[in-house]
């Protein structure tokens, strides 16, 4: 392409080993260049960190901040840079550009990736490819696609452009838009993130964690879209308002498979909870079953068209918006997904996590089970033992579990790409990759653990699949099954910070049996060694912090109602079984909606594990002795006359008043000298219920009226004027 003025002079050395030779692309946050590495006589490609709003180019060579008040969002994006180039240099995979060193110079930052030769995607298609072609290409892109997200990396700019086909026909993903996206979000740039067509509409919100593998697999679909359409569909933003989209089906120019057509179609779609969530699950449908024959279908010849007259930024604002507003109200993407992003989010275990009781039915909660591995989990072949040296041997982990662990050793390589072929893994090919792994990071290749290797391997950090169910109704980032035996709301852990062997993520799953009466309900948490099982598990939800604590019962309400009330995720904190902290975060975002559509359907009883009632009891002294966050009104009713009879010094307790989800006032006045009187009342606010409380108060007569308490049944805005 033309020189760039603000690139670097052709022919320029940078650390004395790299020539510049060309320019292969220009961005918004950066320039790539085509290099010669005058060490090893080949050429690379080299990506330059230059964002073009604030930063220029001085004494032909150095990168500066345009000014003093840039230079913080430069520093910023420097530091994103970096770590995309840190993220990549992981990944060794065949269809991706790799990622070989990262240097500083210039007073800007440069990683430097293998020069791929190939065209791109439209100029190897220069007409509708056949299907057998698309196939051929396909199985090798989603392969790296599905390497990408499994290490939680998420492409941001896939496109005909974005795709080489190397001489010998196999493709290659490059360009990544991750760091660009991480800019845009800082910089308020909304125009350098997304390409219109290609990308989503979540793309088009600054904000990440409504971005997931959804996105990028609508990116793949709208390019291959194209191939077979003559372009790509309408702008995402268009379609939020008056979708002209023509399927895949009357856009094809030429003849397809039905469901490769429909797996397009179902891509495509442009509210994200409507698409597939993974690679997995998406090539079932586009890429045919090797065990059955499918038909091809004649379709018709029909290009796509249609736009909005709006301008660009106008439609990008409104659809935006409506993508915010449908995740407030549950109805957003999945989850984070982020993930961030919608849901099915994330950020979030795939299909059939095993699970161990730790509800009202439940032995333990949080705790060492060692049970067997979950059925489904990829474990490796029943080869798998101790038979390595005497460090390996020693090893406590292997010895409570080798399966689990050589499981969670084969799933770290695999994801690290250190790692190839059948699933579940020989103990040989293990080793094997053990090997490359040790070779990686410049210790001994002995393919054999020590207590070291292991906590190094347990300390990747891989990315695990999300957690989707299928056939579940979705609410926010929590999953609702329902059948002729039972209802189960579920969802998985976001977030996974510490050692662990879990090969799928930690579920969080509440279980109803249609059978059942009154408040019975199973509570389930995650699989395999978590937490050590002596060493106690903290609840955070915001700025509250408990300590799970109690019988399995007590437990549970604790965990379901810090999922009703707080705004977020709630985190569990303990001690790892394999050494260090453990932290595993869930969402709340959709639990109520989840949880009371479950009491619906399987039996209302189970909303007293939710829902919160208050009590207060009156000693013969008119001293008032309240209870809040009981589960129903007789509970709540029993527990305030229990702590008005252990407390009170006069005696004579009775029940005074009860409140479901409100909020209770006192007030008190005189009626006449020494003749006091008061007034209670209940409000959906505190700020109802001590008005209310007032009124009352006056209506018997009182003058002068006064609150003496106010609090509410979920235990907020407690008030007491005196120290009773």
């Amino acid at each position: 392409m033309d020189h760039d003025d603000t690139a670097l002079p052709i022919g320029t050395l940078l650390v004395d080993e790299y020539r510049i030779d060309g320019i292969l692309g220009t961005g918004g946050f950066g320039i790539t260049y085509r290099a010669h590495d005058i060490k090893l006589d080949v050429d690379v490609a080299i990506k330059e960190y230059f964002p073009r709003d604030f930063a220029s180019r001085s004494n032909t060579v150095t990168v500066r901040p345009r000014s003093k008040g840039e230079s913080q969002p430069f520093e910023w994006g420097l530091s994103q840079f970096i770590e995309e180039a840190r993220r990549l240099a992981r990944l060794q995979h065949p269809n991706i550009v790799r990622c070989m060193r990262y240097f500083e110079g210039n007073d800007t930052g440069y990683f430097v990736m293998t020069f791929e030769e190939g065209r791109t995607l439209d100029a190897y298609f220069p007409k509708p490819p056949q299907q057998a072609e698309l196939d051929a290409l396909l199985r090798p892109l989603l392969d790296a696609l599905e390497a990408l997200h499994a290490a939680g990396i998420y492409h941001r700019d896939i496109s005909p452009d974005n795709i080489l086909v190397r001489d010998d026909d196999s493709p290659v993903l490059i360009d990544f838009g991750a760091s660009r996206q991480a800019m845009a979000r800082r910089t308020q740039t909304v125009a350098a993130i997304v390409k219109p067509g290609y990308s989503p509409i979540e793309q088009y919100d600054r904000e990440t964690r409504l971005q997931g593998a959804w996105s990028d697999i609508y990116s793949l679909a709208a390019t291959l879209y194209c191939l077979i359409a003559g372009g790509p569909p309408p702008e995402a933003f268009s379609r939020m308002r008056n979708d002209s989209y023509v399927s895949a089906h009357d856009a094809a120019r030429g003849a397809y498979r039905r469901d490769f057509l429909d797996a397009i179609d179902w891509a495509l779609q442009p509210d994200p909870d409507e698409r597939p969530v993974t690679v997995r699950e998406w090539r079932r449908k586009l890429l045919p079953n090797p065990s059955s024959t499918r038909s091809v279908t004649a379709v018709t010849r029909l290009a796509p068209s249609g736009s909005d007259s709006k301008p660009l930024a106008e439609r990008a604002l409104e659809a935006v918006e409506k993508l915010k507003l449908k995740s407030k109200t549950g109805a957003g993407p999945k989850a984070a997904r982020p993930p961030q992003g919608g849901l099915r989010w994330p950020d979030y275990v795939l299909r059939g996590a095993a699970v161990v009781m730790v509800g009202v039915f439940a032995v333990r909660l949080l705790m060492s089970d060692g049970t067997a591995p979950e059925p489904g989990a990829a474990e490796p072949a029943a080869d798998v033992r101790t038979d390595g040296d005497a460090a390996e041997r020693a090893l406590p982990a292997l010895a409570s579990d080798a399966d689990g662990v050589w499981g969670r050793v084969a799933f770290v390589l695999r994801r690290l790409g250190y790692l190839h072929g059948a699933d579940p893994a020989a103990l040989a090919d293990i080793r094997s990759g053990l090997k490359r792994y040790q070779h990686a990071i410049g210790r001994p290749e002995t393919g054999t653990l020590n207590q070291d290797m292991l906590n190094r391997i347990l300390d990747e950090a891989v990315a695990l699949d999300p957690y989707f169910v299928p056939g579940a109704a979705v609410h926010g980032r929590w999953f609702l099954e329902r059948n002729t035996e039972r209802c189960t709301v579920s969802a998985g852990a976001t977030h996974i910070e510490g050692r662990t062997i879990v090969t799928e993520r930690p579920v969080l799953r509440f279980t109803r049996t249609r059978a059942s009466d009154g408040d019975a309900l199973e509570t389930q948490l995650a699989e395999k060694s978590l937490f050590e099982a002596a060493a106690p598990v903290t609840l955070t939800a915001g700025g509250d912090v408990s300590t799970l604590a109690g019988a399995d019962a007590s437990r549970s309400r604790q965990v379901m109602r810090a999922l009703r009330h707080h705004d977020g995720e709630v985190q569990m904190t303990g001690a790892s079984a394999y050494g260090g902290p453990l932290r595993l975060s869930f969402p709340t975002h959709g639990f109520e909606a989840a949880f009371r559509a479950m009491a619906a359907e399987c039996g209302a009883g189970i909303l007293s594990w939710i829902e919160d009632w208050g009590a207060v009891a009156r000693d013969s002294g008119a001293v008032v002795w309240s209870v809040v966050g009981k589960g129903s009104e007789a509970e709540a009713k029993e527990a305030a006359l229990a702590t008005c009879a252990s407390k009170s010094q006069s005696g004579g307790c009775e029940s005074y008043a009860s409140f479901h989800e409100q909020c209770w006032a006192l007030a008190a006045g005189e009626r006449r000298k020494n003749d006091w009187v008061s007034g209670w009342s209940v409000g959906t606010t505190v700020d109802a219920a001590k008005t209310a409380a007032l009124r009352a108060c006056a209506k018997e007569g009182g003058k002068g009226c006064e609150l003496i308490t106010h609090l509410c049944s979920d235990g907020s805005n407690e008030w007491h004027a005196s120290g009773d």
